[in-house]
């Protein structure tokens, strides 16, 4: 028998020493890989480019849990890969930490930074900047949830105490307790949230009931204070226990793929398919695409084109020769690359007959199809060309591309490779363009009401009247 046991503990050694760290794709499966993978990040690793996948539930039995990205003798080290729990949950997460430093199972999640598809359950106490997910979050946390005990002095959130990137589809159960900027799911919010919840105990203002993505700026409920521009968009405001577990209560909230209500699980207030089965990844759906093809008669050029949801867009950046319209650094490579570069008033009238410039609410209906704004910059981007390991997964075949942009101004071109900006028909009041942008560090889509100057150049994308 004695024999045995040093096999058996030889083999379980050997097969966690064959992980190989550099490798694009990672799957841990053990407590001593995921404290790996801390040391690692804590070490200066950011694993960019990277997807470490959760084959299994851990549970921590091995003591204080140090977070996976802190800040150390004045440096950040921050984890900017793509963690997927792939459904599974992490337990036993505890800490007590009297380091004025971010704290939670990840403690900085930087701005290239993916954390999906994960449960953790927590007991957590720290000083500031204290998540049970994520102290500090400028990446992007999407499918996930947080159940346990989160407590702390300033900026204390049960998911994220700050949130600087983009959170969706995660909720909270437990109890969230601080002296200031504490919120049941985030502390501080600068960034985006949709499509959250928490339910429990914030002990800052004594509730014993639940919120829903709020557009308040008050400490408390879901979020503790919105800061600098932070969004939460969904429904508003607090809501009672009974409200919680309504499914009324959660309007455009995606209970076929993402959500379900069921009045023994989760107390009956909604939770990721994760706990009954596997998790969805996105509220969104490619199964009912259609791709085409067109040709602009003006010269000749074909198009590929694709219907998602209720639109049919052309899938290449519009490359019309027309006066006040420019290759990106004047090479001609570009533009038969990534398209032209116009200026508002010549993109209101650059598209070809039976073709315009899509407003607003195109840009909006197709940022909700694929998601959300959150997720919706991942799924919409092409699958090569961005920089900074920046690329997407182009679910849609929408293949959204840097091109950059011009600067009129200055006369300079910025930015080719890691930033897409297209021009929305949609005015200002001051008769400016609106334009949206999608950046190559994040999964996100962001509005931008309005150019500085309408003569400055951006990308167009032509939507089917």
């Amino acid at each position: 028998m004695f024999r045995l046991l040093i096999v058996i503990l030889l083999f379980v050694t050997s097969v966690s020493a064959q992980i190989n760290w550099d490798a694009s794709q990672v799957t841990i499966t053990t407590e001593a890989e995921l404290r790996e993978l801390a040391t690692r990040v804590n070490r200066g690793s950011s694993f960019i480019g990277k997807t470490i996948t959760l084959g299994n539930d851990i549970y921590i039995k091995d003591g204080r849990w140090v977070p996976i990205g802190t800040e150390a003798s004045g440096r950040e080290n921050h984890f900017q890969g793509t963690f997927n729990g792939n459904g599974n949950v992490i337990s036993g997460v505890n800490i007590n930490s009297n380091r004025n430093e971010s704290q939670g199972l990840f403690g900085i999640v930087g701005n290239s930074g993916l954390i999906e598809n994960l449960g953790v359950e927590v007991n957590i106490n720290g000083v500031f900047a204290v998540g049970g997910l994520s102290g500090l979050n400028n990446g992007t946390i999407a499918n996930c949830y947080v159940h346990g005990n989160v407590s702390g002095t300033n900026v204390i959130g049960g998911l994220a105490g700050f949130n600087q990137g983009g959170i969706a589809n995660c909720y909270v159960s437990g109890t969230v307790s601080g002296r200031q900027h504490v919120g049941g799911l985030v502390g501080v919010n600068i960034g985006t949230i949709e499509n959250c919840h928490a339910i429990g105990n914030i002990a800052i203002v004594a509730i014993d009931g639940g919120g829903i993505v709020p557009n308040i700026f008050k400490t408390g409920g879901l979020v503790g204070v919105h800061d600098d521009g932070g969004k939460a968009n969904s429904a508003s405001g607090m809501r009672n226990a009974a409200q919680m577990q309504q499914q009324s209560t959660f309007r455009g909230w995606d209970f076929v793929r993402v959500w379900v209500m069921e009045p023994n699980i989760n107390n009956g207030f909604p939770y990721l398919r994760s706990r009954g089965n596997a998790f969805a990844e996105a509220s969104h759906s490619s199964e009912n695409v259609t791709k085409g093809t067109f040709t602009d008669s003006r010269d000749g050029r074909s198009y590929t084109t694709v219907r998602i949801g209720n639109r049919t867009w052309m899938t290449e950046n519009l490359n019309f020769e027309i006066s006040n319209s420019s290759c990106y650094g004047n090479n001609a490579s570009n533009c038969s690359k990534y398209g032209r570069l116009y200026t508002f008033n010549v993109a209101t009238r650059a598209c070809p007959t039976g073709w315009r410039l899509p407003n607003d609410n195109d840009w909006e209906n197709l940022v909700q199809v694929a998601g959300g704004s959150v997720l919706a910059g991942r799924i919409l981007k092409s699958q090569s060309e961005w920089l900074n390991n920046g690329n997407g997964t182009n679910e849609f075949g929408f293949s959204a591309l840097p091109g950059g942009y011009h600067v009129a101004e200055d006369r300079r071109f910025s930015s080719i490779g890691e930033i897409g900006h297209w021009w929305s028909a949609t005015r200002d009041r001051r008769g400016q363009g609106h334009h949206w942008g999608i950046y190559s560090r994040h999964t996100r889509t962001e509005f931008n009401c309005g150019s500085p100057n309408s003569n400055d150049s951006y990308s167009v994308r032509c939507v089917q009247e």
